[in-house]
């Protein structure tokens, strides 16, 4: 090959941790790390053909991506997805994605299985359901063949202990309202958390609800009343908040002022 097409190496300047190398003619530096330099060959005055200089380019941008793919997983455990759409999102090559995927995976920092039974655990620890945890994971493009295995092994009595601890919470929140309206509140609350049907009825057999507050009935039925609502409304209004016709009864003049309004 004739010398002229040759990439001759004119002059390398440290500048702090990196080195800066000027190749023939050219003003503009290339960047180096010390380590590139050794591996490399880089010194002044050595030469290379153009093929094997854009080898070594090439090796660059895929270490320059690999280190910011590096610090992108050191703020937080990736999934092998989130990485593929942060190379995207970057416009890397699909070549450099291959390798810089290969590359993680060898090193053991893309792992959806160790990513899986770490985030199934942070979830359960607070309080999260099954379901909701398998529809996030699918979101993160883990495979389900990945997690349904972990979560399926996990002890249906922890489900069960966790929704017992979620109901407990939300019945703080409603103290003294109807039994049905208790009911339906923790049945709604654990579906959103992901619990299954089989976890949410056993769950509501084993709490323990609070006894009726007249008081709270009675503001309830204060405000109907302000509000205009004939005895008709008034009683539909009531029953779907969750009372029953045998929760009205002692309220004798509830009773008497819808008989008065008849």
């Amino acid at each position: 090959m004739n010398e002229n097409n040759l990439i001759w190496i004119t002059k390398v300047e440290q500048k702090g941790n990196k080195y800066l190398v000027y190749v023939n003619d050219s003003i503009e530096s290339i960047t180096f790390n010390l380590d590139q330099l050794v591996e490399y060959h880089i010194v002044k005055g050595n030469s290379f053909y153009p093929q094997e200089w854009d080898k070594i380019i090439n090796s660059l941008d895929f270490g320059k991506i690999l280190d910011k793919t590096l610090y992108y997983i050191d703020y937080k455990f990736r999934t092998k997805q989130e990485i593929i759409n942060y190379l995207n999102k970057n416009n890397v090559s699909i070549s450099i994605q291959d390798e810089i995927i290969n590359k993680l995976i060898s090193l053991k920092y893309i792992d959806d299985e160790k990513y899986s039974q770490i985030y199934i655990e942070e979830k359960i620890n607070s309080l999260m359901g099954p379901k909701v945890i398998k529809y996030n994971l699918n979101l993160k493009g883990i495979n389900q063949n990945i997690y349904n295995p972990i979560i399926d092994n996990i002890d249906s009595d922890v489900w069960i202990n966790n929704a017992i601890l979620v109901a407990n919470k939300t019945l703080n929140t409603i103290k003294g309202y109807p039994l049905n309206k208790q009911k339906e509140t923790v049945y709604t609350r654990l579906s959103r958390m992901g619990y299954s049907n089989e976890v949410i009825n056993k769950t509501i057999s084993k709490v323990e609800y609070s006894t009726l507050d007249i008081d709270i009935l009675n503001k309830q039925l204060l405000l109907l009343k302000n509000k205009g609502l004939d005895k008709t409304k008034i009683i539909s209004k009531l029953l779907s908040n969750g009372y029953t016709f045998e929760d009205l009864k002692p309220l004798i003049d509830f009773d008497n002022d819808l008989q008065g309004e008849a």
